[in-house]
């Protein structure tokens, strides 16, 4: 049963850091070409969007200030979009990740619509986790302006410092929540847990295997960034030629962004699969299925070969 999952979590061991590292980015890659049209799509979502914002940024009002009203209008797009891409292209890479991690082959579509037969809970996990991570940062904010408020002649220094101290707190709060969310939505998605469940069995995975996970996502990120660095260096030169040039300074903006949106859709993958490699390594898909335990040390791993016995995986 799925209510299993996180007890079995507790005697479990995480991959080492190397094995980790291996297995996410073998899924990573393995997942792009199924995928191959969610990310095209998601490729030209971030470049229009980015297109957009520079265009907008660039603008005046009338009244040769800067046009807020683009910007708002920017971010209310990305907003209306966040849970139709979330239910349609970012959260069925779970599934289908997750199928090729057990050596099975699911199509794109397959994994959308796996997805939609879990659409109700995935809604409102999503809508809980919404208020856990915003709702005690609106209430301290309210609090915060609702006090100082009566007092408008109070200095600006001392204002400063009472926000910065709300801040500082808020900021630890944001990172912190979020992190012991970590696996609500795989818990949803991938081992049929309901709202509530998915993200007490998250805080009790992430609680239990707290200095692990970090340390591998830390692990994780760095190295990322540096990919990213390295591969975001021709955008930077186009940005640098666009600053130069004259007349066709547009055009190197667009092929930038162009550039970068495509760098961006392509790690997307990887984030999923940092993700998903950890979770399985503490809840294995037999296991939310209600598999013995002898029968989960058992299992052989899926990474291997078509017509192979596949090799155990480190951490299984």
């Amino acid at each position: 049963m799925a209510t299993d999952a996180p007890a079995l979590a507790a005697s479990r061991e995480l991959p080492p850091v190397g094995a980790y590292l291996r297995s996410l980015s073998a899924l990573g890659r393995r997942s792009i070409p199924p995928a191959l049209p969610a990310l095209v799509f998601l490729w030209f979502y971030h470049f229009g969007t980015a297109l957009y914002l520079e265009l907008a940024g660039a603008g005046t009002s009338p009244l040769g200030y800067r046009d807020n009203n683009a910007l708002m209008i920017h971010a209310l797009m990305k907003v209306s979009a966040y849970l139709p891409l979330l239910a349609l292209v970012y959260t069925p890479f779970l599934p289908l990740q997750d199928a090729l991690l057990q050596g099975e082959r699911m199509s794109f579509v397959s994994a959308i619509r796996h997805v939609l037969e879990r659409m109700v809970p995935f809604v409102l996990s999503v809508i809980l986790q919404i208020l856990i991570v915003a709702g005690p940062i609106v209430l301290i904010a309210g609090i915060l302006v609702a006090a100082i408020a009566p007092f408008p002649d109070l200095p600006k220094e001392i204002v400063a410092v009472i926000v910065v101290a709300a801040v500082f707190p808020l900021l630890i709060w944001l990172m912190l929540s979020g992190f012991f969310l970590f696996f609500a939505i795989p818990g949803v998605v991938l081992s049929g847990q309901g709202a509530v469940h998915s993200v007490s069995a998250s805080a009790r995975l992430v609680g239990s295997h707290f200095a692990g996970l970090l340390l591998r996502l830390i692990v994780f990120f760095v190295i990322l960034f540096l990919i990213v660095l390295v591969a975001t260096i021709p955008a930077m030169l186009l940005g640098t030629i666009a600053a130069w040039a004259t007349h066709a300074d547009q055009v190197f903006r667009i092929l930038s962004i162009l550039w970068t949106s495509l760098v961006s859709a392509l790690t997307f993958p990887f984030w999923v699969a940092a993700v998903l490699v950890l979770y399985r390594a503490l809840v294995p898909a037999e296991a939310a299925e209600g598999t013995p335990e002898m029968a989960l040390d058992a299992a052989p791993g899926p990474l291997g070969s078509q017509g192979e016995q596949p090799a155990p995986l480190p951490f299984e």
